[in-house]
């Protein structure tokens, strides 16, 4: 009953600041506030600097860390913001009650409980918490900004801008508005935390800076950089977001090698597993992509630097060998290009914003244009297959004609011996001459006198002749690649017979493989021996 009742409490403060527009929260505050966003927050901070590089200007950026935040809001300053808002006082004396003689217990290094008053700090994990933290928080924004000065608030994530036609001209409204917006602070009983504030000068790149300023926040010294870490994204002097895609290419190599140990290619998880790893990496590196997908498109150096991060994943996905090229690893684990998945989200949230704007945002729409968009997306990705020039393009090939069929299966989970099938990478002769692992790419399993390639084991080697019958009979197709990926996509009995076929005709490649790479080895350890043996002799008769 206290969270419904919370509830109904926010829902009254929101209508009376909704109903009565002069005390309304800050249009500048973006946390806690329904339909607005983390990108809405960014876009805000990307106008401020647009506008004034555009004019030649530079801006002084620092973002201001609270100590502490939430915990230590003093509740006068939440009463004291409730009354100069004149919310009504059944309001007041509502939240009055909330927060009056709330208490901590903990037990102490002797295990005795303790209770411990409290006085300030807004209730983690309420319903109401949010909501009185940017009543009490207000007013930083409201008491106004310096000339030439914004100030932009993500909950307790303070950003102070300062644009002006020279660096000392903006250092110098940094240091004012900065000064005034700490104080604000510290009417709250809130601590600003020097050591974790950081700076960035924003220019256009035709303006040289030869000296970077240094600012002043609560009487220690912040020196100004060429980038700065804000709301979880990396913002560069030129926001060309190189630093940003530098800091996922770090964050995303390290995910990538823990999820790397938990998904071996052999006696791993299926590929639904896998997928949903791969989705949490993705929500990751995806962060703000309506932000930074233009500056991804912009340069191939960036495109190609996440691509090859994508590449791993995809490859972690489905099992493969490290060689699968990125347009195969990406259509066999049903993953789009970062560039298609970034710039879709952008598009979705620019559709949904105009409808809010509007008011027509509903569910249901908002469901509607983010289908519509995946369906572009895939559209383009079909598109940029086909236009893609590979020299070995077998996989794509093989699987585009039945691509939405492949996209959209409900069943079937692709395996480490069916990825050799499919990619050619693995336990092939062709294969393994081609990256000079055998002297040879003739077919050791036949008479044939053919190269092992995929399509020799899945279509002629009689050595493989009753689990060929078998396969054939569950797909009833001829075995090329494209017509077995499409019965294999329309039915989930050819997939398990395909599955079959290329777990026990792999395995048996493998073993034989590996027994001959075993007699290969001592036979060069029996030659080494005697080769050592007749040096020591001819040594012996030399003496």
């Amino acid at each position: 009953m206290g969270k419904i009742l919370e509830r109904i409490i926010v829902n009254r403060l929101t209508k009376w600041m909704d109903d009565n527009p002069a005390h309304q929260l800050s249009s500048n505050q973006y946390r806690f506030r329904e339909g607005r966003f983390t990108c809405d927050a960014f876009s805000r901070v990307q106008e401020v600097i647009d506008e004034a590089v555009d004019q030649n200007g530079v801006v002084v950026a620092i973002g201001i860390d609270i100590a502490n935040a939430f915990n230590s809001l003093s509740w006068p300053a939440i009463r004291r913001a409730m009354e100069n808002k004149k919310f009504p006082e059944y309001l007041r004396r509502m939240i009055d009650g909330y927060l009056f003689e709330r208490t901590i217990e903990h037990i102490d290094g002797r295990g005795n409980v303790r209770v411990k008053q409290m006085r300030a700090g807004v209730p983690q994990g309420s319903v109401l918490g949010p909501t009185l933290w940017n009543i009490g928080y207000d007013c930083i924004l409201q008491e106004g900004a310096e000339s030439g000065c914004q100030i932009i608030c993500y909950a307790d994530n303070t950003l102070v801008l300062a644009t002006a036609d020279t660096v000392e001209r903006a250092t110098a409204r940094t240091n004012l508005q900065v000064g005034l917006v700490v104080n604000r602070i510290k009417r709250l009983s809130l601590k600003v935390s020097g050591s974790k504030t950081e700076a960035v000068l924003f220019r256009g790149p035709r303006r040289k800076v030869e000296n970077y300023p240094v600012v002043t926040v609560d009487g220690e010294f912040i020196q100004v950089g060429t980038s700065m870490k804000y709301l979880g994204v990396m913002l560069d002097s030129r926001m060309t977001f190189q630093t940003h895609f530098e800091y996922i290419e770090r964050k995303m190599s390290k995910v990538s090698r823990a999820f790397g140990r938990l998904m071996p290619n052999l006696r791993g998880p299926g590929e639904v597993k896998r997928r949903l790893y791969a989705n949490v990496i993705l929500s990751i590196v995806l962060y703000a992509a309506p932000i930074w997908c233009d500056a991804l498109t912009s340069t191939r150096r960036n495109r190609e630097k996440l691509d090859r991060l994508m590449k791993v994943m995809n490859i972690r996905v489905i099992s493969a060998y490290r060689t699968v090229s990125l347009e195969a690893s990406s259509i066999l684990a049903r993953i789009p290009p970062l560039h298609l998945l970034a710039a879709t989200r952008k598009r979705v949230l620019i559709r949904t914003t105009d409808l809010r704007s509007s008011g027509q945002w509903t569910k249901e729409s908002a469901n509607a244009i983010r289908e519509a968009e995946t369906l572009i997306m895939y559209r383009q990705w079909e598109i940029h297959l086909r236009k893609s020039l590979l020299a070995r393009a077998r996989t794509r090939d093989a699987v585009l004609p039945s691509l939405a069929l492949w996209l959209n299966r409900e069943h079937g989970g692709i395996t480490f011996h069916a990825t050799q099938l499919l990619t050619e990478h693995g336990c092939f002769a062709s294969y393994l001459y081609r990256i000079k692992k055998v002297a040879s790419p003739v077919c050791e399993h036949c008479d044939s006198n053919r190269e092992n390639t995929a399509e020799h084991t899945l279509q002629v080697c009689n050595a493989w002749s009753e689990n060929r019958a078998a396969l054939t009979s569950a797909v009833d197709v001829n075995l090329d690649l494209e017509s077995v990926v499409r019965a294999i996509c329309e039915s989930r009995e050819s997939w398990f017979a395909f599955s079959k076929f290329a777990k026990e005709v792999m395995l048996k490649k493998e073993t034989i493989e590996r027994e001959k790479e075993v007699q290969e080895a001592l036979t060069r350890t029996v030659r080494r021996r005697r080769r050592n043996r007749d040096d020591d002799d001819n040594a012996s008769s030399s003496q």
